[in-house]
């Protein structure tokens, strides 16, 4: 379609069936305290680009699989283990803006470590299975068994991906 052709009007039915493409960040819905705002501040943590998701979903892949007792490569397994250097990268990529607005903010480590946790999964897996892990502990160093792919979360009737604010601290 060129610019001097008429666009398609939105009408109930495209704005309802388009409405998935809203952005899907993450806000959080708690103010998270830091060195900066003790009372709290208000973080959203903006949607990966393509190619980060496509890199949180294969390493949610390999975790999935290691969990499954799946032969995973070693090469693959060593992508799991993160050095404090690969993890401040890896919550930059996971966060994006968000990281450097709280580490500037001066937010305690093991709160971005939750806040990242969180949006990994969230991105990776969908807000659904995001929400149970919260709930069940898992960011507070508890296990959780979370449905790791389509038919499972089908079965636990989890759904991916909805919009609502997330619970996470």
């Amino acid at each position: 379609m060129t610019d001097d052709q008429p666009q398609p009007q939105p009408d109930e039915g495209t704005d309802a069936l388009w409405s998935f493409l809203d952005d899907d960040s993450i806000r959080i819905p708690v103010p998270i305290p830091s060195a900066r705002y003790p009372q709290g501040k208000h973080y959203t943590v903006p949607s990966p680009d393509g190619e980060t998701g496509l890199r949180l979903t294969a390493l949610a892949d390999i975790a999935r699989k290691r969990n499954q007792g799946v032969a995973v490569s070693e090469r693959d397994v060593a992508r799991l283990h993160l050095d404090d250097a690969a993890e401040r990268e890896f919550a930059q990529q996971v966060m994006g803006e968000c990281y450097d607005e709280m580490m500037n903010d001066g937010v305690k480590w093991v709160t971005i470590q939750k806040v990242m946790n969180y949006s990994y999964i969230y991105f990776s897996m969908g807000k659904d299975v995001a929400d149970k892990a919260a709930r069940e502990g898992l960011f507070s160093g508890g296990k959780v068994r979370v449905p790791m792919n389509r038919a499972e979360r089908r079965a636990s009737g989890l759904r991916t991906r909805t919009r609502t604010t997330p619970e996470i601290l």
